[in-house]
């Protein structure tokens, strides 16, 4: 089944589930949209790695750009009928045959959605990533929803907030938190005042800095943690603001867990203050509003055959 170009005879379909992700499609004649070809992928490591299930009617290569687009994501892809993917990067694992990514869409045959274990890939709409459509926030930590230890003076809690003691290095007392550091590996869980697509993170290490080595999210209290990073202690001299490449996740969330080995920076370790970036889930107002004001925009510029 031959890739198609995008032509629009309806309005857009709209979802009040900004969190469904939804597949992307070429403008024709508009060499910023374009389908890039048919790539191997792996379940187990997403060549894109910011992925979502279609459920029908929302199931075609149009529906996906809504999403991806909405995120700041510049490529797409749709993947075994009814998956769409997000990323800034694609071609991990190498081109696959175009024939591979012939699987019909679920529920819409008159599209092709990938195929098992490859992705059909497109370059997003960028125009339309405007900052006044994507609704991106910054959150600073609003308050600790466990910690593993903490020496007196130096709680948990001080790492609430705006920074109050970096760039300053070792610790301050009620600036900064500092665990016991009795051997075993310490933790920080984080609550933010809004539930958000996590997409960078800002530690503000004022001691110890690379004692952290993993940091995750969860959707709520009763879901497993996710990993958003991990890696080995590596210690260096000074404060920092550490923020690691994050693994893209499908996970909305206010709650972050940060884990730091302590003994590896010789039992001295502190942070003044954790931020997170990422997009805002829109109510469904919102939702309303923004697609009405990105199909009006979508409409304008396809032309489908």
């Amino acid at each position: 089944m031959q890739q198609p170009s995008i032509q629009w005879t309806a309005p857009i379909r709209r979802t009040v589930d900004l969190l469904a992700k939804r597949p992307v499609v070429p403008v024709a004649g508009d060499s910023s949209s374009s389908y890039l070809g048919c790539f191997t992928d792996r379940a187990d490591q997403h060549d894109l790695r910011l992925e979502t299930v279609l459920t029908p009617p929302l199931v075609s290569p149009a529906d996906c750009v809504l999403y991806c687009t909405s995120l700041g994501y510049p490529l797409s892809a749709v993947q075994s009928g009814s998956k769409c993917l997000c990323d800034y990067s694609y071609g991990l694992y190498g081109h696959a045959s175009e024939s591979d990514c012939s699987t019909p869409c679920v529920g819409n045959a008159s599209n092709s959605c990938g195929g098992t274990n490859r992705t059909a890939v497109y370059r997003n709409y960028l125009g339309f990533s405007d900052p006044s459509l994507i609704n991106k926030t910054t959150l600073w930590a609003t308050a600790v929803s466990a910690v593993s230890s903490q020496q007196s003076n130096y709680p948990g809690s001080a790492a609430i907030g705006q920074v109050d003691w970096y760039p300053s290095t070792g610790a301050s007392s009620s600036k900064t938190w500092m665990p016991q550091a009795s051997g075993h590996m310490e933790f920080l869980e984080l609550a933010f005042s809004d539930a958000i697509l996590m997409e960078e993170v800002f530690i503000y290490e004022t001691a110890g800095a690379g004692s952290v080595v993993r940091i995750s999210a969860r959707a709520d209290n009763n879901s497993e943690w996710r990993t958003l990073w991990n890696d080995t202690a590596i210690i260096v001299s000074g404060s920092r603001v550490f923020s690691p490449p994050i693994r893209s996740s499908s996970i909305v969330s206010a709650l972050l867990r940060i884990e730091i080995n302590c003994t590896a920076a010789g039992g001295q370790c502190a942070i003044d203050a954790v931020k997170v970036r990422g997009s805002k889930a829109l109510g469904e107002e919102g939702r309303e509003d923004w697609f009405d004001t990105l199909s009006s925009r979508l409409r304008s510029h396809l032309v489908c055959s």
